[in-house]
């Protein structure tokens, strides 16, 4: 390859690049603004107290998947 090839190359990966840079922060931005819901004021995803229930639910699955297991 000529070097006025490989330059004229490496100015499009250059500028490809900073296509894909900002289009990346730009969904980034996006996946931010989805998660927190308008109102949101905490960036706690759920209340502690949802939390707490959540992780007797999954004990408790997981005890009844321990006893079948065991029959």
């Amino acid at each position: 390859m000529k070097t006025v090839e490989t330059s004229r190359y490496k100015t499009q990966l250059q500028e490809m690049r900073s296509r894909l840079l900002e289009e990346i922060r730009r969904l980034e931005d996006s996946v931010n603004e989805d998660i927190k819901a308008p109102g949101d004021s905490s960036d706690v995803p759920t209340h502690n107290a949802d939390r707490d229930s959540e992780g007797v639910d999954v004990k408790i699955a997981l005890e009844r998947k321990d006893r079948v297991r065991k029959n």
